[in-house]
Formats: C-alpha cells, sequence, structure tokens
C-alpha cells in the first residue's frame, strides 16, 4: 500500500535507512526512533522508500539517499510502500504450539545424535605420529 508522508522540520528526522543500488536492494527503513517526527509521521519499519521529496530512489545510492534526507531541512516528503506483514500460515505447515514444540525437539535429538559419532573418532596432531 502505497502512501505519501510529510514530515515537518526542522531535521533531524529520527529514522534510518537500509539498501539503495550499490546494494542491489530498494532503499527500506531500517529503525524509527521512538518519539520522532518520522515515528509522528507514521514511517515505519520495513517501509520501502519508494521516493525522497519527489525523486524516485530506484536507482539512488544508499549515501546519495541519505544526502537528500539530511538535506532536507524543514520539509522532508517520502512516498513509501508498505509490505503486507506475513501470512501466520508461512510456518512450513506447522501451525500450533505444540507442532513448533515437537519440531524443534527433533531437531534438538538428532543434532544430539549426529554429535555423538563424532566423540568416537580421535584425532592425533602429524607431531605425535612420530
Amino acid at each position: 500500500m502505497s502512501q505519501t508522508m510529510n514530515l515537518i522540520g526542522p531535521s533531524p528526522w529520527g529514522f534510518r535507512i537500509a539498501g539503495g543500488r550499490d546494494f542491489k536492494k530498494a532503499i527500506t527503513v531500517s529503525k524509527v526512533n521512538a518519539g520522532s517526527k518520522a515515528e509522528h509521521a507514521g514511517l515505519g519499519l520495513g517501509d520501502i522508500i519508494q521516493e525522497i521529496n519527489g525523486e524516485s530512489t530506484a536507482d539512488m545510492l544508499n549515501v546519495e539517499a541519505q544526502n537528500k534526507i539530511k538535506n532536507s531541512k524543514t520539509k522532508l516528503q517520502l512516498a513509501v510502500d508498505r509490505p503486507d506483514p506475513p501470512s501466520p500460515r508461512q510456518t512450513n505447515g506447522i501451525s500450533t504450539p505444540e507442532q513448533l514444540t515437537g519440531r524443534f525437539q527433533e531437531v534438538l535429538q538428532s543434532s544430539r545424535d549426529e554429535n555423538q559419532n563424532y566423540n568416537d573418532y580421535s584425532f592425533s596432531s602429524p607431531a605425535s605420529l612420530s
């Protein structure tokens, strides 16, 4: 869902970004400080920044986006896309706490069994073989 957010200055705005052309990822919000102008405007963690002050971020380097944000002293306009939250069914078919606990215990036991096999071998350093 795309939306435009207008932050009224002065800066600082109270958020951090990640991504950019140099990282081959969309520019996204990586942190929003509590009580900041960004939080009051509704900016959220994981929001994808499509435009900064009307300019597309599609080909921007991370540092270019940072500079555009920092150089906006009195007003900052962001066009953002908020990804849909993940579905609660994205758990490989395991959805109840009991099923998840059982699967965890299976993996833990399997790991213990595999590690036990390593205890049956002895290792010698090359110096001790002579």
